[in-house]
């Protein structure tokens, strides 16, 4: 689970790259503010496949690049989604460790 820093995201998402920012914490993290244009999979949720297609936007297959975050660096809410999108053949993920309290970019609510 390969880990990148702020500035990687805030790179990607300024290059317009199809990276898919995913919220691994609850919908009621998620709904209280998130990282501009990220969708939510709690990572604590027990994924079929179907749960997890229909989570994400389409044209999404196992190649699409996929960087997920939850609250913080003491936070294993993205570990555990990594481990179920491993079990599905998603394998291009990274890992935003530093989580939604260390985010200074652009955020939803």
């Amino acid at each position: 689970f390969c880990k990148v820093d702020r500035e990687f995201v805030k790179n990607i998402m300024k290059s317009n790259s199809k990276v898919l920012i995913i919220d691994a914490l609850s919908p009621e993290y998620y709904n209280q503010k998130h990282i501009k244009g990220a969708i939510n999979i709690p990572g604590n949720s027990k994924l079929t496949m179907k749960m997890l297609l229909d989570k994400l936007p389409k044209n999404t297959n196992s190649t699409t690049p996929m960087i997920l975050y939850c609250y913080s660096s003491e936070c294993n809410a993205a570990e555990k989604l990594w481990e179920q999108l491993n079990k599905f053949g998603f394998y291009n993920t990274l890992h935003y460790s530093e989580g939604i309290t260390n985010w200074n970019g652009e955020m939803s609510n």
